[in-house]
């Protein structure tokens, strides 16, 4: 089920969609559910506010340490800010610990959210989207793809709420203590934003054909294994297994290039944060030298430019992540809006008066046809027969009432409205 290749592609993109590969109706999908738990969320971001404080305390700690060994070694204040920081070390594994468990339960209410409404989708696409889709692949969309899109938009919201608090604190921590030094570590933000980039794209492509490859095999085990009757009457075992391995041994591909491709961004970051800390080094260096500011000021900055490369890993780690959630995301959208289309929403109300059929045509495959120019009438309270031999299309004209297939060509009308515009639970409890 290709459902990431009949996605529209044209969608707009801003700048920053542009940068990172994904559409707005990726992130209104992923932001809508964050949206739905309002509260969660709160307490998320209210959790990640004193961890965003953490690296800026670390910092003024390490300058105070740093100033009481090089100004007269003041036992009492390096005792007392090395109390602190094991203090502060204490609450920040505290907090990460409610955090991680408050999103993780965030993850399982999206995750039943997006399964809940794909499966309702799911039940009330036409019978011609069940036949054309396997069973196991619309049980993978359900299972995995929901999953998938569920812990994107946690990581979503590490990308615009928490991540982002945390590195502007820490960038300000180093301006207090050395402006020059903290400009000059900036300079680094568009390399890695550029690194991010190419690395995400790779990622995107390479997770959505895993998504669909798993799928395929998910549908493939429960064909065969739904119809093992027939499998075992015409000796089908070693195909289907023979079949199941080249997909698996594809997945495993699929899979390896795409873990291997995200992996290159913790050390292509720590490469550049790890160079770009040899040069400030020197060049603090070079400014305690000419007295231009303090061993103590120049150990904070370096400790919150370290405290930098956690957050600054993470959002690009969240960042690579997005593009397989966006990838499951197109292919949730594409199944929903095809069940949006099946959705009638006229209320047809009692009595039933006539039933009307005007030159339909209909084919289960778009060659032979079934039916074809027909013209029938049935009005409120007569009693009719269908009578034909097998094959004739007597069980396929009571589908085409029910609305269980759409009709090629002509018009089936209700009571003079259209069946394509009916609410179709509504119309079958009648």
């Amino acid at each position: 089920m290709q459902f990431n290749k009949i996605v529209n592609p044209g969608s707009a993109k801003g700048a920053l969609s542009g940068l990172f590969n994904f559409r707005r109706s990726d992130i209104a999908f992923l932001w809508a559910n964050i949206c739905a738990h309002r509260r969660q969320v709160a307490k998320g971001v209210i959790i990640s506010l004193p961890l965003a404080l953490f690296g800026g305390l670390m910092a003024w700690v390490g300058k105070n340490i740093t100033q009481g060994i090089t100004e007269g070694f003041d036992a009492h204040t390096v005792f007392y800010w090395a109390v602190v920081a094991l203090a502060a070390m204490m609450v920040a594994s505290v907090l990460e610990v409610a955090s991680r468990t408050l999103m993780t339960t965030l993850t399982i209410r999206i995750t039943h959210d997006i399964r809940l409404c794909l499966y309702d989708a799911i039940q009330h696409n036409s019978i011609s989207f069940h036949m054309q889709y396997r069973t196991g692949e619309l049980a993978n969309l359900v299972a995995n793809d929901a999953h998938t899109a569920a812990a994107g938009s946690i990581e979503l919201l590490a990308v615009l709420l928490q991540l982002p608090v945390r590195i502007v604190f820490l960038i300000g921590v180093m301006f207090y203590f050395n402006a020059p030094l903290s400009l000059l570590a900036i300079v680094t933000a568009p390399l890695l934003a550029k690194t991010i980039h190419v690395i995400s794209r790779k990622a995107r492509r390479h997770e959505a054909q895993f998504l669909e490859e798993q799928g395929q095999m998910l549908g493939m085990m429960i064909e065969s294994l739904s119809n093992v009757r027939q499998v075992k009457h015409f000796g089908l075992e070693k195909r289907n297994r023979d079949h199941f391995d080249t997909i698996g041994s594809s997945l495993i591909q699929t899979r390896r290039t795409a873990t291997f491709i995200k992996s290159l961004v913790s050390p292509a970051g720590e490469l550049i944060l790890g160079g770009m800390l040899i040069v400030l080094v020197g060049i603090a260096y070079y400014q305690v030298n000419i007295g231009h500011t303090t061993p103590a000021a120049i150990v904070g900055c370096l400790i919150a430019f370290m405290s930098l490369k956690r957050p600054v890993k993470m959002l690009s780690k969240s960042i690579v992540e997005l593009q397989r959630a966006f990838a499951a995301v197109r292919r949730i959208n594409w199944t929903t809006d095809v069940a949006s289309r099946h959705q009638e929403r006229i209320q047809l109300a009692a009595p039933i008066r006539r039933i009307d059929f005007k030159q339909v045509s209909f084919s289960y495959d778009g060659n032979r046809s079934i039916l074809e120019g027909v013209d029938l009438t049935i009005r409120g309270g007569e009693h009719v027969a269908v009578v034909g031999p097998s094959g004739a299309g007597k069980t396929t004209l009571s589908d085409l009432i029910n609305g269980l297939y759409p009709h090629s060509s002509g018009e089936i009308s209700i009571n003079g409205i259209q069946l394509t515009q009916l609410d179709m639970p509504t119309w079958r409890a009648q």
